[in-house]
């Protein structure tokens, strides 16, 4: 009899995950609250990559003339044309993965799913509707999600996150980010190109902190090149909205910056919450992280 393996999450753990087993004999459910492909997919690696390239041809066009290329009229760019073309490339991936699940026999459930014990998930539907699910392994593969600041107004108009700034709206003509990582550097570079007032705000000495310093002075000579400014060295104390709809942020050596949005970009959170862990016994770390050994097995051998 084939193994039962149930996997919560369909992102690029978890449907790699269920493509490897099903290929292998197993029978696999997975069990996705949103869409497959999870975060690199839907709202991180390749929809940015393709706003980038949006943003990258529109750069050149600006410079045809540098090259000898003469057209009438300005270069202008057409929102709804680029997040057209980012939503197809998504939605050409998505159409991917699930043909892919459906060749290799894996089932797919639209669910919320949890453990009741170690071996039986529960999958709630947006209905309302439970299907307790018995396995023999258990794989839980749900992500993270952007780090948020207590106590900040985030709103998805004003004060986004890199879920919301993915959805690429509007060109705002000012913009604040919070983090000077490799999310916050990228969305200041996308947004400078299409015309934004740019202004980086990081805690740490340098952008791209975690990286060699050398990385992090290549970065910060194109962040001076592109005249994106960046504030590091600088704490987030306060953030408000006024009636006109400006975001203020009060830094911690008492200035305060004001534009027209904010992205908030300090990191990730795990998707740890709410999966029935602790009901389970699966151990957990001081962070609410899945203690794992070297081969990222779970303190509950089934799972």
């Amino acid at each position: 009899m084939a193994t039962k393996i149930t996997i919560l999450g369909a992102g690029p753990g978890g449907y790699v995950a269920a493509i490897r087993a099903a290929q292998r004999g197993a029978s696999v459910t997975v069990v996705e609250r949103a869409e497959v492909g999870g975060t690199c997919l839907n709202q991180g690696c390749i929809p940015t990559k393709t706003l980038m390239a949006s943003a990258e041809a529109y750069a050149q066009v600006r410079k045809a003339a540098d090259f000898g290329i003469e057209f009438t009229g300005e270069a202008a760019y057409n929102l709804a044309r680029i997040r057209e073309r980012k939503d197809k490339v998504v939605a050409t991936q998505v159409a991917g993965i699930r043909s892919l699940f459906k060749s290799w026999g894996v089932v797919l459930i639209s669910a919320r799913g949890s453990l009741l014990s170690p071996d039986v998930v529960r999958a709630v539907q947006q209905d309302g509707t439970t299907q307790d699910i018995k396995s023999d392994k258990v794989i839980i593969a749900t992500g993270s999600r952007p780090a948020r600041l207590p106590g900040f107004p985030f709103d998805g108009e004003h004060v986004l996150t890199s879920d919301d700034a993915v959805q690429f709206k509007k060109v705002p003509t000012s913009l604040l980010i919070i983090g000077a990582g490799v999310i916050g550097c990228e969305f200041a570079f996308l947004y400078r190109t299409f015309g934004a007032e740019v202004t980086m705000i990081e805690m740490m000495p340098r952008a791209l902190s975690t990286e060699d310093s050398d990385i992090s002075d290549i970065i910060e000579r194109e962040l001076k090149k592109a005249k994106i400014k960046l504030l590091a060295n600088s704490k987030v104390e306060r953030m408000s909205i006024a009636a006109d709809g400006m975001v203020s942020i009060s830094l911690s050596d008492g200035t305060t910056v004001s534009a027209e949005q904010a992205l908030v970009s300090i990191g990730r959170s795990m998707n740890t919450e709410d999966l029935g862990l602790e009901a389970a016994g699966v151990k957990l770390g001081k962070r609410g992280e899945i203690v794992v050994n070297e081969r990222m097995e779970t303190s509950v051998p089934a799972v």
